[in-house]
């Protein structure tokens, strides 16, 4: 009788650790998926901002180099807001903007905090490129791009 108690104990410990073991594979392949998640619309969120980060660097780059762009920025005076943008300037931001995303700018002096007036509920990525002068002008400008995705 007492070998029979003995034997049922050990029987009820074993099930009892494979309990434990079955609950903690449990809990790991949960944790795994959980995380998987995670990590998957982190790197979708990363991804789009890089994509914006380099499509406006390109544009600004762009405006950068070209003198005629240049000389467009830097013969504005004031906060300029987008609708009184020198038309040159706008269409060729226009056009380098690609389908995928809406764009605004401003340009400002360099020491003006430069925001984006008016508001949208949308994350709004903003780039700026200091321009300052050319050959012939110095005027120092802030150019700077507001960029969200479209919904």
């Amino acid at each position: 009788m007492k070998i029979k108690n003995m034997l049922m104990i050990k029987n009820r410990n074993k099930r009892g650790w494979i309990k434990i073991v079955e609950v903690f594979a449990a809990i790991l392949i949960i944790a795994g998926v959980v995380l998987i998640v995670i990590t998957q619309s982190r790197g979708a969120r990363e991804d789009i901002y890089t994509r914006l980060h380099n499509d406006q660097i390109f544009i600004l780059r762009d405006i950068q180099l070209n003198n005629s762009l240049r000389s467009d920025v830097l013969g504005t005076f004031g906060t300029v807001e987008w609708n009184d943008f020198p038309t040159n300037l706008k269409a060729d931001i226009e056009t380098r903007t690609p389908n995928y995303m809406n764009c605004s700018a401003k340009i400002c002096t360099p020491d003006d905090l430069c925001l984006l007036s008016g508001s949208e509920d949308v994350a709004i990525y903003a780039e700026s490129v200091l321009i300052t002068a050319t050959q012939q002008t110095y005027n120092p400008r802030q150019l700077k791009l507001f960029c969200w995705v479209q919904p």
